[in-house]
């Protein structure tokens, strides 16, 4: 399992973003542990980037 690093300026947009939707504020968490426990999994609809950031 990796270990996500909240970043002071992503905690402040979460926030923000659920102020007004509080119920999203359980998604996001959830879509995070999902992230942590399985990148590809596929409700998170990852993909190969394209153009500049091609190979990141």
């Amino acid at each position: 399992m990796r270990k996500v690093i909240w970043e002071e300026g992503f905690r402040r947009a979460v926030r923000r973003r659920t102020r007004k939707q509080p119920q999203l504020q359980a998604k996001i968490i959830q879509t995070l542990i999902d992230l942590a426990s399985d990148s590809f999994m596929p409700s998170l609809k990852t993909h190969k980037l394209q153009g500049e950031l091609k190979g990141l």
